[in-house]
């Protein structure tokens, strides 16, 4: 069994929000990342963010303007990984 597992990672400044997210379940790994790269690459795509291929996964970048000056970086890398034996 393959699970889609999503680090999130937001950085303001020096403040640092870290997160972890498992969803969908997959019965075999070229199922998941069909469905990684074909379909969820695509949405993140059009909500501007910047993508790019790594081995099992993809990692997405965005950058925006926080306000008082600050920018807020958001990265998230999104990698199908084994549940389980």
């Amino acid at each position: 069994m393959y699970q889609i597992v999503y680090y999130y990672r937001e950085t303001i400044g020096s403040e640092v929000i870290e997160r972890e997210d498992r969803s969908e379940g997959f019965r075999l790994r070229r199922n998941a990342l069909h469905y990684l790269l074909e379909i969820v690459q695509i949405d993140y795509r059009e909500n501007g963010y910047g993508t790019e291929q790594i081995v099992g996964g993809i990692n997405c970048y965005k950058s925006e303007y926080a306000g008082n000056g600050r920018r807020k970086k958001i990265e998230i890398t999104i990698k199908v990984e084994k549940v389980g034996q």
